[in-house]
């Protein structure tokens, strides 16, 4: 009887999360112009910054053997 009580309280708060999951997409509005300016700005920033890092080594190290 018990583990019923835990199921159905699982599914009692599935359910009422759903609903202000879609509740809350169905209020979000488009980004804004500025906002759209600002993230290609960013990207372009984040390209830069990948284009200018260093090349990651070639070969890779490879341990010794642990006892002599």
């Amino acid at each position: 009887m018990g583990m019923a009580a835990v199921w159905v309280a699982v599914l009692v708060l599935g359910f009422a999360s759903a609903e202000k999951e879609t509740a809350v997409t169905e209020t979000a509005q488009a980004p804004t112009a500025d906002v759209m300016m600002v993230l290609k700005e960013q990207r372009q920033m984040m390209a830069q910054l990948l284009d200018s890092a260093p090349a990651p080594m070639d070969r890779v190290r490879v341990p010794g053997p642990r006892s002599e």
